[in-house]
Formats: C-alpha cells, sequence, structure tokens
C-alpha cells in the first residue's frame, strides 16, 4: 500500500477503531469473537462501542506512570491474536518499544490509540505507524466539527457493519465560528463548566456512545484542516506545556507522571496532566476562575469504584487536567500558575 492508501478519515477515532480490528480480522482470516487488552485506564467510549461489536474486551493494569504494567500483563492469559491497545496518553509516546517487543513475543496485534496526539504528517511519523494500526483524534486537537484517522499498516481497509444510523455528536459549527470571532477581537465566550464531582458517574447523549461508527469526516472539518498551519499548533502547545512543565514540576503536592515530558519533538500535548491528593477542590477552584480545568478519564463503568481496580480509581480520584489549547495566551497560562500555586 502506498503511504496515503494508508489512511482513511472518520467522524470519530472510535470509528478507526473498530475498523482496524475488523480489517486486521478480515486480513488474517480470524472467524472467531476477538479479545482486545486495553487499559482500565482508559475512556468509557472506547469499551461501550467494542462491546457493541462483541468485541471481548479484558483490562490490564497500568502504572501511576500511565504505563503498561507488564509484569503483570505476562501473567495473564493472553493468546495468539488477541489485539492489545497501546494508549498515547495527552499526545505522549508512552511504551512504544516495549509495547512492540511484548507484542511480538506473543504474537497479537498492536493498536496504537493516539486520539489525544496531533502530528505534523500522520502516516510518517513515529508515534501511530509502528504497530498494526494506529487511530489519531483530530477534533481533539484542532478546531474542526468531528475528525479522525486510521493508519492500517499492512492490507486493505475493511469497514464494520452499521449498528446505528443516526449521525454523531458533534461540535456545531455556528458555535465554532463564534468562538473563533470572539478570539479573534480579544474578548473571551465560554459558559462555564460545572463542577466536577468524582463520585457521580456521568452519563452522556445517546448518540455520543452509539452512532454510524463508518461515518466519514465531516465537509466542514475537512475545509478547515486545509487552512490549518498544523506546525504553528504543535510549536504553541509545547510553549504552553512546557511554561506549566516548569512552574509546577517542582510543588511537592503536584505529582506528574515521569513520560509526559517534552524530549520527543513530535509530542504536542493535548493537555497538562498532573496527580493531586485534592485533586476536585483545584479542579472546581479553577473552574470557578474561568479556567477550563477537568479530570481524566471517565472510566468504564465495570472500572469505576471496582475493588479490582485501586491503582486505575486513584489515579482518577487524583488527576487534573488543565489546558495547553494554541489559544490559551500567555497571560492565560500563567494567570493557570499563580491559581494552582496559590491553592495546591
Amino acid at each position: 500500500m502506498k503511504q496515503e492508501e494508508r489512511l482513511r478519515y472518520f467522524s470519530f477515532a472510535r470509528g478507526a477503531l473498530i475498523t482496524a480490528i475488523e480489517s486486521i480480522r478480515q486480513n488474517n482470516s480470524i472467524s472467531e469473537v476477538s479479545t482486545i487488552w486495553l487499559p482500565a485506564f482508559v475512556c468509557d467510549t472506547v469499551v461501550i462501542i467494542l462491546k457493541e461489536y462483541s468485541v471481548n474486551c479484558k483490562y490490564y493494569k497500568v502504572t501511576e506512570d500511565l504505563e503498561p504494567d507488564f509484569n503483570e500483563l505476562d501473567k495473564e492469559n493472553i493468546k495468539r491474536q488477541d489485539f492489545f491497545l497501546l494508549v498515547h496518553y495527552f499526545g505522549f509516546s508512552i511504551s512504544q518499544q516495549e509495547a512492540l517487543i511484548f507484542c511480538r513475543s506473543k504474537n497479537l496485534f498492536l493498536i496504537e490509540d493516539c486520539a489525544h496526539s496531533i502530528v505534523k504528517n500522520i502516516g510518517t511519523s513515529k508515534i501511530g505507524t509502528q504497530g498494526d494500526a494506529g487511530l489519531f483524534g483530530l477534533r481533539k486537537a484542532l478546531p474542526i466539527p468531528n475528525g479522525g484517522v486510521l493508519f492500517l499498516k499492512k492490507g486493505p481497509f475493511v469497514l464494520p457493519k452499521t449498528l446505528h444510523s443516526y449521525p454523531s455528536e458533534y461540535r456545531g459549527v455556528l458555535k465554532m465560528t463564534v468562538q473563533w470571532f470572539f478570539q479573534k477581537i480579544g474578548m473571551s465566550w465560554r459558559v462555564r463548566a460545572k463542577h466536577v464531582n468524582k463520585d457521580v458517574y456521568p452519563v452522556m447523549a445517546k448518540n455520543y456512545y452509539f452512532f454510524d461508527c463508518r461515518e466519514h469526516i465531516g465537509k466542514w472539518s475537512e475545509k478547515i484542516i486545509n487552512t490549518i498551519d498544523v506546525n504553528k499548533v504543535v510549536v504553541r502547545r509545547r510553549e504552553n506545556y512546557q511554561t506549566l512543565l516548569k512552574a509546577l514540576s517542582s510543588v511537592e503536592s503536584i505529582r506528574i507522571p515521569k513520560p509526559l515530558n517534552l524530549e520527543n519533538e513530535e509530542v504536542a500535548p493535548w493537555i497538562f496532566f498532573f496527580y493531586h491528593n485534592e485533586s476536585e477542590r483545584i479542579i472546581n477552584m479553577l473552574i470557578d476562575n474561568g479556567v477550563s480545568a477537568s479530570t481524566f478519564p471517565t472510566l468504564p463503568d465495570d472500572v469505576f469504584d471496582s475493588s479490582d481496580w485501586k491503582t486505575e480509581n486513584k489515579m482518577y480520584r487524583n488527576s487534573v487536567t488543565l489546558p495547553v489549547h494554541q489559544d490559551v495566551t500567555k497571560a492565560k497560562i500563567n494567570n493557570i500558575i499563580k491559581l494552582v500555586l496559590d491553592h495546591a
């Protein structure tokens, strides 16, 4: 396959994930139900769509540094031609070489989840191209209504069957245009976010979970992408992240996972992530001050508050995310730093 033929665009990265599994299954003549090993520290939307397509989901443990616990994985009953999902959290390359070696030793199909990543050239970058497939979520980093990409290393694309025909939920173009206009004239326009309550399991609109996974990226998204200088986006996000990292990494009450550094020049961070024992208080204080802080992730319902996954729940309970978006000004970054330092 030529490089451009290895890419296919979808409305969401979840469609790319299901298509990756179906393509690899068909191209390798796999007829039985497939099993995928995925981190317990993962968004519920991933698990929900996999189960909807009758994929057998099994979780593996991750460390507080967001790396697969390979010692624990070696104890699991992993079978030949199972799938292994490696999540590159927040746009950072996580345990890529270790995962490659592990998957080769057990004859597994490696799918790299790069839904938080933005790279200058998908398909030629190192991240997302070392396994059998890689999936990217363009809408998470770029100002577009929807957009996901699948990189498939070998074989033709095989689309999954359609389970739901209604369209996915995506950002409204009018709302995005208004936000863009206010940003251009130096004004802030936002709807105040609700306070975070980590004891309550969130419920989203039905079409947030279930939609036509074969759905192609929207025309508006395609047009907007062609006007974006991705290099500038990468540089600005790295600058914002580096400023936060320099200011907060030495704070005793803040713990930043080791892989979340900027040593890899391909990295364009999605958000700034750290742990704090009073994360909910910190997040809600920031929300009250107009900062789009949040938590991560919405754990799968069979992981949330489960005694089998104590580490992952602790990580969720202590998680804080801060914005590093390319439209966040230096003044706003400095204000975020001051607020965190004053309350951490």
